[in-house]
């Protein structure tokens, strides 16, 4: 009995004990709702003194890149409008079905309105005019005509380059540094024009002079080779002038000999006059 007594006892303790826990963290539930009521009430007032609400949408930060989802190909893309284009020409299979039509360009376009503007690069056509007065600019597409007035007639000052009869203006530093860089550019590519058309002209020019001073060493030698030719076909015909003279003179001094031996006489033999077959005389006695 005293055993059970001591059971329930306990039952009852924990029971009260676990209630008291349960009404504990009800209570610590309801101290925080209430604070993080207070909480977005101060946060609401603070932002109705600053002229603003709560509830207003947090600040632009960077625009969120699009990716491209074909298998394979992770590019990524600043606007939609750019991914579109990426996936109709690489991933559409889609082929371009405008084409430019002058001779030797064979671009073609998706769509119509590029192609005119493309177009344009062959004719000039500047469609676009710039609408401030004094300014005489045109272009091919609206898109650069909006860029101009952005950058050289929206309000603020205007930077103007200094280069003698450029009109250039510019609010940007750094666009009249780069345009500035174009007229240095120039004007290296002129100086570097100018110093190798001298270059080449002072090559050419001792070029030529060597030409004529081996043309005028290759006539003297050719003059001189002539003259030596001529004594040589001189000594020839003299050589064969005197051959022929000296077969002359052995015809002759041949037929010279012929005739000495023809008309030199006979020379008589030994014993020439006694007879043939003549014996020595014998003497006989009376």
């Amino acid at each position: 009995m005293a055993l059970g007594q001591n059971q329930q006892a306990m039952m009852q303790q924990m029971a009260q004990h676990q209630q008291h826990q349960q009404q504990s963290q009800h209570q610590h539930n309801q101290q925080q709702q209430q604070q993080l009521q207070q909480h977005h009430q101060i946060g609401f007032v603070q932002h109705e003194e600053m002229g603003m609400l709560a509830s207003a949408p947090p600040a632009a930060g960077p625009r969120a890149k699009v990716l491209c989802q074909h298998p394979g190909c992770n590019k990524e893309f600043a606007w939609q409008s750019d991914l579109s284009k990426h996936v109709r020409k690489y991933h559409s299979g889609e082929e371009p079905r405008f084409t430019c039509t002058y001779e030797g360009c064979h671009k073609r376009f998706y769509e119509r309105k590029f192609l005119v503007t493309h177009e344009r690069c062959h004719s000039d056509e500047r469609p676009y005019a710039c609408t401030v007065p004094g300014c005489d600019k045109r272009f091919r597409a609206r898109n650069a005509l909006a860029y101009h007035l952005k950058a050289l007639h929206a309000a603020g000052d205007s930077l103007e380059c200094g280069v003698e009869g450029c009109k250039f203006t510019t609010r940007k530093r750094e666009a009249l540094a780069a345009h500035m860089l174009r007229h240095q550019q120039k004007t290296a590519e002129r100086l570097f024009k100018a110093q190798a058309k001298g270059e080449v002209q002072a090559a050419v020019k001792s070029v030529k002079g060597d030409l004529n001073a081996k043309a005028s060493e290759l006539a003297k030698a050719q003059k001189s080779l002539t003259a030596e030719k001529r004594g040589h076909a001189k000594v020839l015909k003299e050589l064969s002038a005197l051959r022929a003279s000296h077969a002359r003179l052995k015809r002759r001094i041949s037929t010279a000999g012929l005739e000495i031996d023809r008309l030199r006489p006979a020379k008589k033999l030994k014993g020439e006059g006694t007879g043939a077959g003549a014996g020595p005389e014998v003497g006989t006695n009376g």
